[in-house]
């Protein structure tokens, strides 16, 4: 893996969140109370009811994120980067994942649409500007339902990783 295959966003100072592409249009960010819940959610990961589906929010203190596809059991993660030095710590960082210990979450994240969005909560989602402006992340998954599991991954004192990876869930 090289540093060019991880496409970091950011937010503004909110949290992200993660929603069905087909529900980007109930999302209203900032100017409604989308934003205020998304807001609410008290631990690095929770879900909130958007439309008929249900967005996944990376709260906690906001971090350049990631998606990483994987193999196996799990199809990929979003990696945030708590501290780092540079994107090669992080790169490095990442291809240790056998020394990571993955927690259960309890998440269990469903849906009806294959085509997700990661994004700042405090964009509408279907805002035509923040398409333009790289706020945004385009995920393909294969599969209808995913069980989230999480890791602080700390591989030496200068990198800092939360991992939430996504497992396949029949």
């Amino acid at each position: 893996m090289n540093k060019a295959e991880l496409t970091w966003i950011e937010s503004a100072g909110g949290p992200l969140i993660l929603l069905e592409e087909q529900l980007l249009s109930h999302w209203h960010g900032i100017d409604t109370d989308d934003y205020d819940r998304a807001c609410g959610i008290d631990d690095y990961l929770g879900l909130l009811d958007v439309g008929s589906g249900r967005a996944l929010v990376l709260g906690e203190e906001p971090m350049r994120t990631a998606w990483q596809p994987l193999s196996g059991p799990a199809e990929g993660m979003l990696v945030r980067w708590q501290w780092a030095d540079d994107d090669e710590s992080v790169v490095e960082a990442i291809a240790e994942l056998s020394k990571v210990s993955w927690e259960a979450t309890g998440i269990v994240f469903d849906l009806t649409d294959n085509s997700l969005v990661l994004f700042d909560a405090a964009c509408p989602g279907d805002d035509p500007d923040c398409n333009t402006t790289g706020c945004k992340l385009n995920i393909v998954l294969k599969e209808k339902r995913y069980l989230i599991e999480t890791a602080h991954h700390t591989p030496d004192e200068n990198t800092a990783l939360f991992l939430h990876r996504f497992v396949i869930r029949g």
